[in-house]
């Protein structure tokens, strides 16, 4: 896949990937791979599913676009993606989606809608492929934000890290809105 988003020319700063595979080489037709962007791996100590939420230094634009190593966006869907976050920046906008419901026999369901008789949208997104503000990368490690106990649990099941990073930024519009009705 590493072609495929290196030949997304002037609508990407940079390429970034986090290589969570601890104590494996990046093989050298991947790092060595020519690239219309700056390609730059970024090395991980630990294999931990929320690597991918770190605000690295090496990321010098506002809009972060996040993309699991298996899913492959066409590049007229990552331009219409940015497009989309300028208008709306305080977003986390994404392909991917899911819903949370009671089921008419009492059951809790999560999951996609297909098959279902479910009557309203969607909860959240997965963070299989999103674009949000590197600002949230920045309050995703900040205890105030999403406490510890919740990155433990990330890293020790990974699984969850999609609805964190979306309850955390509703959580923190939801207080931003509430300011700004007192003000």
């Amino acid at each position: 896949l590493i072609p495929h988003y290196c030949g997304t020319g002037k609508y990407l700063d940079k390429l970034l990937i986090v290589w969570n595979d601890v104590g494996t080489e990046i093989p050298r037709d991947i790092a060595g791979h020519e690239c219309d962007v700056p390609l730059m791996f970024l090395i991980s100590k630990a294999n931990k599913l929320t690597n991918r939420f770190i605000a690295y230094m090496e990321i010098e634009t506002k809009g972060v676009f996040i993309i699991d190593d298996d899913r492959k966006i066409l590049h007229e869907d990552i331009i219409f993606a940015f497009q989309s976050w300028q208008q709306f920046r305080h977003k986390v906008l994404g392909f991917e989606h899911r819903t949370h419901t009671i089921l008419s026999d009492g059951t809790y369901y999560y999951g996609d809608k297909e098959g279902k008789s479910i009557n309203h949208g969607y909860s959240l997104l997965i963070s299989a492929n999103i674009i949000l503000h590197k600002k949230y990368l920045e309050m995703f490690q900040v205890p105030l934000f999403l406490p510890i106990g919740i990155h433990k649990y990330i890293d020790e099941h990974m699984n969850c890290e999609d609805i964190a990073i979306c309850l955390m930024v509703t959580d923190f519009l939801e207080r931003v809105i509430h300011i700004e009705d007192y003000q």
